[in-house]
């Protein structure tokens, strides 16, 4: 895991491939940030974001993150995007297990909030051993977690995965209505995780 160099993932081969799947990717995020903007979903909470901008993004370059700064920044909420590779939303190289770095982030923008995306997901896997993975996802967002205390944060959002998530009892949930929908709780096992990335976000 360096800053500057994009992460391994399992579609990486011939450089036409991964071409498309960049731009496959982009033209994802974009129809997603048009969505949500036509769906008007942020405008019962858009000025409740704006008390508590600019907000931090890590892992603004990937899907979620950039999707999420995208649509922040169309409705003039601040955000402050940091990620290994540089992206539209991408405005600090770095990577979250660097601790100074993200103070100092945290320092020169004076960030209320964060909403922590980046991690090491499943197609990534046959690239990056079990301590990279403790390194990014656990040693990452204890890092964050450290940094909201310290600076006293609004909050932080913190994005799982359905690895850690997707098992029987879940599975097993029997919807009552199109509104019925499940509250996973910290206080209950769900399950064992399907991998290395399900077993370091659950930690």
């Amino acid at each position: 895991i360096a800053p500057g160099s994009a992460v391994r993932y399992f579609i990486a081969g011939e450089e036409a491939m991964v071409m498309g799947f960049e731009a496959k990717k982009k033209c994802v995020v974009m129809s997603t940030v048009e969505r949500i903007k036509e769906g008007k979903s942020l405008e019962s909470i858009k000025n409740q974001l704006r008390k508590v901008s600019p907000i931090l993004v890590t892992g603004s370059s990937g899907y979620l993150g950039s999707a999420i700064c995208q649509t922040l920044r169309i409705h003039d909420i601040r955000t402050v995007g940091i990620d290994l590779i540089n992206g539209d939303s991408t405005d600090f190289i770095g990577c979250v297990t660097d601790i100074d770095l993200l103070r100092k982030t945290l320092v020169d923008t004076k960030c209320k909030s964060i909403i922590h995306t980046a991690a090491l997901h499943a197609p990534n896997l046959d690239y990056y051993s079990k301590e990279e993975y403790e390194k990014v996802n656990v040693d990452g967002t204890r890092n964050i977690l450290e940094l909201a205390k310290e600076y006293q944060m609004a909050g932080v959002v913190f994005s799982s995965t359905t690895s850690l998530m997707n098992t029987n009892n879940v599975k097993c949930h029997q919807p009552s209505s199109d509104d019925d929908y499940l509250i996973l709780k910290d206080n209950i096992d769900y399950g064992t995780p399907r991998n290395i990335y399900g077993v370091t976000k659950k930690k």
